[in-house]
């Protein structure tokens, strides 16, 4: 790092945005849907407000820690050997997620665009990008991200003002029908694809940023936004497709630029969406194989762990073609499993870990008072 090669706040603030926005604005509108009905706008609200106190908690890991990744902290805070188990459990699980993104990615493509394409074809052609970017290193991946985040923007601002002409506010009415045990369990679901996997930015944060202070303000206010924009891509989605499509679909943002129709003339523009997509999920793709090559680095004590960047994309590309045996699986198993686990990583092992340090630390303190007194 760090100094110059660190990244800046403002890039930080970019990764970070995008990072929350990432497979959600895809496959979160079906999920809350399906529990919300045409409520599914409030939920995310709620999710928010718990996303912010998540983030609270990420940001006091990262202080507790100093300038150090996550995977230097645990082994610090837990012991060498715990931490060296914990290192290989995440490092194994990023690379897990990765291999998860390019089926997501694969499946999108072949469904949408090529359907008698391989997929492993499609794995290759995303996962061969990720690998170049992270053997470019860090710098390079948040250049790239810096890059595309005003294309982003405006694409992403094109596709709402657009669809704006086709709500149909019967499909949002009647409001506030939904009971609070499905609006809470909606808000969950929310947060599982957005604020929970924001943990692996430990892995970054603090070590890997010229102006921390500053960065940790820009990651409130980055996932906050990321947060808003996919409560009003789901309210065009129920108000444009209604609730019972929006929740059928496995992809309802994209049925939803499909559904842009200005005079006749301007309509059938979903590559917006796909466009979107693409960028927001390659960068949190590639980040999460950076942190996977970083975890081996930490595991193995490699002193060039770039090198590793090329064999952990081709697992992650191998594991895409059978980690979801099908679409209904992939549902299945984020509505299911998914959400159990980031729990556990996402609350549960951070609270853990910040527990642990605050008392090793007052410990430390109250044995140097001690001998100070002696």
């Amino acid at each position: 790092m760090e100094g110059q090669m660190g990244m800046t706040s403002r890039q930080f603030f970019i990764c970070i945005f995008l990072f929350t926005i990432g497979t959600a604005i895809l496959a979160v509108p079906s999920s809350i849907a399906a529990e919300a009905r045409q409520n599914a706008w409030q939920p995310p609200v709620i999710g928010i407000g718990v996303g912010m106190v998540m983030v609270l908690l990420y940001v006091s890991v990262s202080k507790n820690g100093g300038a150090k990744t996550l995977f230097e902290i645990n082994e610090s805070v837990l012991g060498r050997w715990i931490g060296w188990v914990v290192n290989m459990f995440l490092t194994f699980s990023i690379l897990m997620f990765c291999a998860q993104l390019l089926f997501y990615l694969g499946n999108f493509v072949l469904t949408q665009f090529m359907p008698e394409t391989p997929l492993i074809s499609i794995s290759l052609l995303f996962g061969s990008v990720g690998i170049m970017a992270v053997r470019s290193g860090l710098q390079t991946l948040v250049r790239s991200a810096e890059l595309f985040f005003p294309w982003f923007c405006f694409f992403l601002a094109l596709l709402i003002v657009l669809s704006i002409p086709q709500v149909k506010t019967d499909n949002l009415l009647p409001l506030f029908e939904a009971d609070m045990p499905g609006i809470l369990r909606s808000a969950y679901t929310f947060d599982s694809y957005t604020f929970l996997p924001l943990i692996f930015i430990l892995f970054i944060l603090s070590s890997s940023i010229i102006r921390p202070k500053s960065a940790y303000r820009n990651m409130y206010l980055a996932s906050a936004l990321g947060g808003l924009v996919l409560i009003l891509i789901i309210l065009l989605s129920i108000g444009v497709l209604g609730a019972k499509e929006s929740a059928m679909d496995l992809y309802p943002s994209y049925e939803l630029a499909k559904a842009i129709n200005i005079a006749g003339f301007l309509q059938r523009i979903e590559a917006i969406m796909a466009f979107i997509w693409f960028i927001s999920v390659y960068i949190k793709m590639a980040f999460f194989l950076h942190c996977t090559v970083q975890g081996m680095k930490h595991l193995f004590r490699l002193k060039h762990p770039r090198a590793m960047a090329l064999p952990a994309g081709w697992i992650a590309i191998v594991l895409s073609t059978v980690v979801y045996p099908n679409a209904m699986y992939m549902k299945d198993w984020d509505s299911r499993v998914w959400s159990a686990f980031s729990l556990v990583l996402g609350i549960v092992y951070p609270l853990i870990l910040l527990a642990i340090a605050i008392v090793r630390r007052k410990i430390a303190q109250s044995r140097g008072t001690v001998q100070d007194q002696e």
